[in-house]
């Protein structure tokens, strides 16, 4: 499944699906309206991706 990426349109939500998309080296685009959730996702992604 080389250049598979994810999209994730419902919600990002705490950012589940991004951090498995880090995880397994895929690409990813995540929507979030929610100001709350936004910032759950980012600090996960950032940690994932930064450690």
């Amino acid at each position: 499944m080389e250049n598979f990426f994810s999209i994730n349109l419902t919600s990002e939500g705490s950012g589940t699906t991004g951090v498995e998309a880090v995880r397994y080296g895929r690409k990813f685009i995540g929507i979030e309206v929610n100001e709350e959730y936004l910032g759950i996702s980012k600090r996960r992604l950032e940690k994932e991706i930064h450690g």
